[in-house]
C-alpha cells in the first residue's frame, strides 16, 4: 500500500482487525530510506510511520534490504498467528523495492505448512477503474467488482494492492 495516506486510509480496517483479534498482514511502502525521519515533506510522508503502525498493530518491522525479507516475513507471520492473533505490519522504503539480493542459504522455513504452486493458484483478480487491464479481460480469473463482491465476503485471503486513492 502507499505510505502515509494509504496507510491512514487502512487505519480503520487495521483497528477493527486488532479489536476483533483477526490475523491481518499490513504490507506498506515508505518514503526513500535516506529520507525517513528527516521531515522534508516528501509525498505521503508521515512524521513517523513506524510509530503510527506500532500503535495500530501487535508488531511492526521494516525491510531495509531484500536479503532481510525472508526472515522478517517469517517473523511477521509467526507474530500474527501466535498468542493473541492480531494484525501486524511490515514496511519497506520505495528504494528497497527496486533492489535485488540473494536470499541467505539458511533462510528460515516458512511458518505456514501450506505450499502453493504458483501455476495453480487460480485466484480471481478484480480491479477498480484505475487498475483496469492489470489482468486481461480474456483471462478466466478476471472479474468485475460486482461479481468479485460475493467472493470478498467469503474468501480466506484477500490481497489488496495499491488500494489507496490514485489522486493521493
Amino acid at each position: 500500500m502507499v505510505p502515509g495516506l494509504g496507510l491512514l486510509n487502512a487505519g480503520a480496517a487495521i483497528c477493527t482487525a486488532y479489536g476483533s483479534n483477526a490475523p491481518v498482514m499490513c504490507l506498506t511502502g515508505n518514503i526513500m530510506s535516506h529520507l525517513i525521519g528527516q521531515g522534508r515533506g516528501q509525498l505521503h510522508e508521515l512524521p513517523d510511520q513506524w510509530v503510527t503502525l506500532k500503535g495500530l498493530t501487535k508488531w511492526v518491522d521494516r525491510i531495509d534490504h531484500p536479503t532481510e525479507a525472508a526472515a522478517k516475513m517469517t517473523t511477521a507471520f509467526t507474530q500474527m498467528r501466535s498468542g493473541r492473533q492480531r494484525p501486524v505490519a511490515v514496511e519497506m522504503p520505495w528504494d528497497v523495492f527496486g533492489q535485488t539480493g540473494v536470499a541467505p542459504d539458511n533462510a528460515a522455513e516458512p511458518v505456514l505448512e501450506t505450499r502453493l504452486d504458483p501455476e495453480k493458484i487460480e485466484a480471481p483478480v478484480a480491479s477498480h477503474r484505475p487498475g483496469k487491464g492489470i489482468v486481461s479481460d480474456a483471462n478466466p480469473h478476471a472479474m468485475n467488482l460486482i461479481s468479485a463482491y460475493e467472493y470478498y465476503r467469503n474468501c480466506d485471503l484477500l490481497i489488496g494492492i495499491s488500494s489507496g486513492s490514485p489522486r493521493g
